[in-house]
């Protein structure tokens, strides 16, 4: 039977007899660990006496309690054995004796998607077991997103699709997603598997309208998977939700049983307009100073108040202790409203140094007033230096 995810399960065995006993007899029995342990609290330990009247048919039963929990494991077993007969004439005798009780591992991965109530959206993601929200069977090793699983009885909703805990960890998301873009993400798996995954555009609290499932069984590897989607021009801006399932089967929906993997669900953030920063290759020169100017860039004007952020170098292989470059470091820049784009400049040394070509990066950081499509560049010193052995 099913242990359950908590309280007791009654396993429930029967003694028969079956002919007649005059004065009627007892029998003792006893309940043994097989792969199930009372050390581990898998069942209740239960050992007594029957007590027969002697009468032709007649049953009497012995109830072991298994005890439910949420342990990810193999099936496991116990055995009730039935011992020595008392107060009973010659010729009374058991058989079948021990019999086997298996607790079924039964435990299940949900997601965490919020109800109506506490997105504040016009629907109710199907998270709990009441709307047949997804859920996935989980076995010791079995397939998974990320480095964890663990199991619940119930979905987990709540305002940000984080009432699942730690293990919701096989998907990396960007800090925002942007309209008209391509938006990478990486999914990491256990093995290789099929995913299943959708975004709610319009942020109507669903998953079901058209163009928002944005994989449809796409295959994985063990490992991290570099994949991308892109978000409609379309979409509502703002706070949403996202659901990711991960299975042997593949061509899930947004609800049911997968007899394998897990389902994650992520709160998501969707906008419009988008940072980035560019790369910039320049040869270094043999002396004095080259200008590597970087451009950062929105992919739409900037809206009212501005996009403000701080942007600053960072060593590579090239290094300000070296003198390969001039760190350079501001706060609270801003592109203006109505403008797209922004200039800094990092002074690179020259030298007569023959070495590999070296870089440097310039970070962004604290962007406010847009999302992030790009926050590093980086700045390749290309060296144009030569040497003569004579």
């Amino acid at each position: 039977m099913p242990e359950g995810n908590s309280g007791n399960t009654p396993f429930i065995f029967n003694a028969t007899l079956n002919n007649p006993v005059q004065g009627g007899f007892m029998v003792a029995y006893t309940t043994n660990d097989g792969t199930a342990t009372l050390a581990n609290n898998d069942y209740t330990d239960n050992d007594g006496t029957l007590t027969f009247a002697g009468t032709a048919g007649e049953i009497e039963t012995i109830t072991v309690q298994g005890v439910g929990d949420l342990s990810i494991e193999s099936d496991e077993t116990f055995t009730v054995v039935l011992g020595a007969v008392t107060g009973a004439p010659a010729g009374v005798t058991t058989a079948g004796s021990p019999q086997t009780g298996t607790l079924l591992n039964d435990e299940l991965d949900f997601g965490d998607a919020p109800s109506a109530a506490q997105s504040g959206f016009a629907g109710t993601y199907p998270t709990l077991n009441a709307n047949n929200g997804a859920r996935h069977t989980l076995t010791v090793g079995g397939l998974r997103l990320g480095a964890t699983v663990d199991a619940e009885s119930d979905g987990q909703p709540n305002a940000t699709s984080t009432g699942d805990g730690a293990d919701e960890d096989g998907v990396t998301l960007p800090a925002s997603l942007i309209t008209n873009l391509s938006n990478d993400i990486t999914v990491n798996a256990s093995a290789p598997g099929l995913l299943d995954a959708w975004v709610d555009f319009n942020r109507d609290g669903d998953w079901s309208d058209a163009g928002e499932k944005i994989f449809t069984s796409t295959a994985l590897v063990a490992g991290n998977n570099a994949l991308s989607f892109s978000v409609p021009g379309g979409a509502s801006l703002g706070t949403s939700f996202a659901r990711f399932r991960f299975s042997t089967a593949g061509a899930l929906g947004i609800t049911g049983l997968a007899n394998d993997g897990e389902v994650e669900d992520y709160q998501v953030v969707i906008l419009d307009r988008a940072i980035s920063v560019n790369d910039v290759t320049i040869a270094e020169g043999n002396a004095g100073t080259t200008i590597f100017n970087f451009t950062v860039s929105l992919n739409t004007p900037a809206g009212p108040g501005g996009v403000t952020f701080d942007i600053a170098t960072q060593d590579n292989t090239a290094t300000t202790g070296n003198n390969d470059y001039v760190a350079n470091s501001l706060t609270g820049q801003v592109i203006p409203e109505g403008s797209t784009m922004y200039m800094f400049s990092v002074t690179v040394n020259g030298d007569l140094t023959v070495e590999d070509n070296e870089t440097f990066f310039v970070n962004l950081t604290n962007v406010v007033g847009a999302g992030v499509a790009d926050a590093q560049g980086t700045g390749t010193i290309n060296n144009d230096d030569s040497a003569t052995l004579t």
